[in-house]
């Protein structure tokens, strides 16, 4: 009998270790897509408060470099769409753009938070099964 509490405390911690590594995985996955939501923001607000900032000087980023500049009225902007890709978009067009990952990004971080919820709960409960076969 104390051969199987064993066996049966080693498959739950072995569980417990898995289900941690993906607790993990899914903590910097919300890290990662709160960071992202910050930066949809940034650039949708940007967009709106571009006509306030034309004929106005600023410094542009290039790589570690940053320059100074003017900004000039301009019909298009380039949009990041990802794997290094930026693709010209007039501004309303990209303005729908960002507020569709916006979209996007406000799903997947609900689900993550979903997951999340899940996870720990499966943690709670095997815990609690540690601790009460560990109390035999």
């Amino acid at each position: 009998m104390a051969n199987d509490t064993s066996t049966d405390i080693n498959t739950l911690t072995y569980l417990q270790a898995a289900y941690t590594q993906e607790y993990q995985a899914v903590l910097e996955a919300i890290t990662s897509q709160l960071a992202a939501t910050e930066s949809i923001a940034k650039s949708r607000e940007f967009l709106e408060h571009l006509p306030e900032l034309y004929g106005k000087k600023t410094f542009a980023a290039n790589g570690v470099l940053l320059y100074d500049t003017t900004i000039d009225k301009s019909e298009k902007v380039a949009v990041y769409v990802g794997a290094g890709y930026f693709v010209e978009k007039g501004i309303d067009e990209a303005k729908a753009f960002l507020d569709t990952l916006a979209k996007e990004n406000d799903e997947t971080l609900k689900r993550l938070y979903e997951e999340k919820q899940l996870i720990e709960k499966e943690l709670t409960k095997i815990g609690y099964q540690i601790a009460k076969l560990q109390k035999g």
